[in-house]
Formats: C-alpha cells, sequence, structure tokens
C-alpha cells in the first residue's frame, strides 16, 4: 500500500494483512518520501539523515509477531505496544524508547474523554507508531512531511507528534473550561 506523496486520502486505512497505514523515509531537510511495506519492513538507513516513520495498526494479527520476529523487540516491550492496557508512560529499552500516550477521542459520536492511545517504539533512526483508533496527531504530522515542513530526524518526529497531541488536548480543556463557564452562570 503506497501513498501518493502529493496528497493525502480523507482517511488513512491499514492493510488488513501488514497492519501497515502508511511509511515514510523522513530525507532529514522536513520531508518524506512514501514508501511500501516490503520496503519498509527491510529499512535500512542509505544516508544517515534518513528516518524511517512507519505507521501501524496494532489490532492486526500479524504486527506483533513482525514487531517480535523481524525487529527483534522483547515479549514484554511487543505486549506493552499491542496491549489494551494504555496507561500513558514511557520506559527505555537499551538505546530505544517506548512511549505509551493518549489523546483526545475526535472521532465521529465520539466522547472527548474517550481518549485513544498511541504508542511509539522509537530508535536513533526509526519510529513505529501504532494504534487501535483513528488519531489526528500523526496525520497531522504527515500532512507537514507532505508540505516539506516536516520533522527531520527521529527526536524532531517524536517531539512533534507529542507537540500535537498536547496541542489539541490542550484546546479541548479550554473548550470544556467554557463550557463549564457557561454553565455556572
Amino acid at each position: 500500500m503506497l501513498q501518493d506523496d502529493t496528497s493525502l486520502p480523507p482517511i488513512l486505512l491499514p492493510d488488513p494483512e501488514t497492519g501497515m497505514i502508511f511509511a515514510r523515509v523522513l530525507d532529514g531537510t522536513g520531508g518524506a518520501r512514501a514508501i511500501d511495506w516490503d520496503e519498509a519492513s527491510q529499512w535500512q538507513p542509505a544516508d544517515p539523515s534518513e528516518t524511517l516513520w512507519l505507521h501501524l495498526d496494532r489490532t492486526v494479527e500479524s504486527v506483533d509477531d513482525w514487531l517480535r520476529d523481524e525487529l527483534g523487540i522483547s515479549e514484554a516491550t511487543v505486549e506493552a505496544l499491542v496491549s489494551n492496557q494504555t496507561r500513558p508512560r514511557a520506559f527505555r529499552e537499551g538505546d530505544t524508547l517506548v512511549t505509551l500516550l493518549r489523546g483526545i477521542n475526535f472521532n465521529p459520536n465520539a466522547e472527548p474523554e474517550d481518549m485513544v492511545s498511541l504508542q511509539i517504539w522509537a530508535t536513533s533512526d526509526r519510529v513505529i507508531s501504532l494504534r487501535r483508533r483513528i488519531l489526528q496527531a500523526p496525520r497531522d504530522v504527515l500532512e507537514q512531511l507532505h508540505r516539506g515542513a516536516g520533522p527531520k530526524n527521529a527526536g524532531d518526529l517524536l517531539t512533534e507528534i507529542i507537540e500535537q497531541l498536547v496541542a489539541k488536548m490542550g484546546g479541548s480543556i479550554i473548550d470544556m473550561n467554557d463550557r463549564i463557564d457557561e454553565l455556572e452562570e
């Protein structure tokens, strides 16, 4: 499943066999190129400035096997990445950072307090993000990359995803506070 580099479809759907929603190789200057599953699953940096971002649907059964068998991620970490127990936390495993985050649920017919989780496994040149339900933050960062104004490396990518989650959360909190103020009056 290779996405067109010039425009994004309204909804990014996962490949039912691999779980891949999208894969991009960051070019180190704020842009990225789309790659398919075959290239993403076997990816090795051709240049030190490259970073792989692979966004997966963690509900697809083959995802946990691929994480364990192909990337060599420990069983405990794979369980944290694909589990429905999504208490926010972060931990290091060698040279890898694992973060389990939550964002506001903006999906149709959803309650904002019904948070959506995003799990991330990141090294210096590879970021694997996993979701069960649609979350806006990864798509927003992907749009930045399509404009050539996105993150330049793995650290920037992780920071931008977190900043997007926090910004959306802040906006929802302000809206809720405004509503509470109206109710009090």
